[in-house]
């Protein structure tokens, strides 16, 4: 082999390993900002999460109270509903 023709690949190999490198750089450098991305979007969606559940929780116990207030006063009608009732039928008695 001649001088010049070793001289030629070994910067042929040199340079391909160089653009290789810089190559792979790129690539680790856009995977990493790839997995930055997802983790944010996740930590949004699980505080999106966190907010609509507390949301819910907020809705649920409202509900909650209107049907325990509800129930009170349904039940307060029944029970002198009832107690009527059972004078009325004591008193025939």
């Amino acid at each position: 082999m001649h001088w010049m023709q070793f001289f030629g690949l070994t910067l042929t190999i040199g340079g391909l390993f160089f653009w290789n490198r810089s190559e792979a750089n790129s690539d680790r450098r856009e995977m990493t900002g790839l997995i930055h991305a997802i983790h944010e979007e996740m930590k949004d969606f699980h505080g999106r999460l966190e907010r609509q559940a507390a949301e819910f929780r907020g809705t649920m116990a409202k509900q909650d109270s209107e049907f325990r207030s509800t129930m009170a006063k349904q039940d307060a009608e029944f029970r002198g509903t009832m107690a009527k009732q059972d004078a009325e039928f004591n008193g025939r008695l």
